[in-house]
């Protein structure tokens, strides 16, 4: 009886301390999608990568979400080392919602937290990216089907629905309004949003 007792004291302690909000309160939340960076993963849309450095440009793509959520980061894969700046448009109005200065590493995604902006299903947006950091364009990457010239656009990306290629010439963000049929075969200059 005595070594029951004795157990008892010593468990009830450590039974007191296993509470399960403890556990909830470590609990990470799920990152979202990284939509493009996911896409890129695979080759059912693009295949080819190549590089570009024609001209100081704003590349963008305008997108949908299928379903409502929040778009809570930026970001941008660049093949040169720097700051670029990685815009977010509402599309109907052409008004920037977000825009983040992204340290770009090279050959990789590289993200930046930003105030949730709420997409509804079916909204419209832009997402940009500008190629030039300190006041030097910078050569971008491009994603092509080698068996193919015809437009990739519209295509579809977990819940996003890519819509058409979106460029401006300009040394500064600006709204990538030039949406040209030869330019719908490509994936241009790598812009990036994580959603929830």
């Amino acid at each position: 009886m005595k070594k029951i007792l004795l157990i008892a004291i010593i468990l009830t302690p450590l039974m007191w301390s296993c509470k399960k909000d403890q556990v909830e309160i470590n609990k990470q939340e799920p990152l979202g999608q990284k939509v493009l960076e996911n896409l890129l993963e695979h080759t059912e849309i693009v295949d080819t990568v190549l590089l570009a450095n024609v001209n100081a440009l704003e590349l963008g793509m305008r997108f949908y979400s299928i379903n409502a959520g929040k778009i809570t980061h930026l970001g941008c894969k660049m093949p040169y080392a720097g700051k670029f700046t990685v815009s977010l448009w509402d599309h109907g109005s052409k008004q920037l919602l977000a825009s983040e200065m992204i340290d770009n590493y090279p050959d990789r995604f590289s993200y930046a937290d930003i105030v949730d902006i709420p997409a509804m299903a079916n909204q419209r947006f832009v997402i940009s990216v500008n190629n030039v950091t300190e006041g030097v364009k910078r050569p971008y990457y491009i994603s092509q089907r080698k068996s193919s010239t015809a437009s990739l656009y519209p295509f579809t990306a977990g819940n996003i629905v890519y819509e058409a290629f979106h460029s401006k010439l300009t040394t500064v963000p600006l709204y990538p309004d030039a949406v040209t049929i030869g330019n719908q075969s490509f994936v241009a200059g790598y812009p990036d949003f994580i959603i929830k």
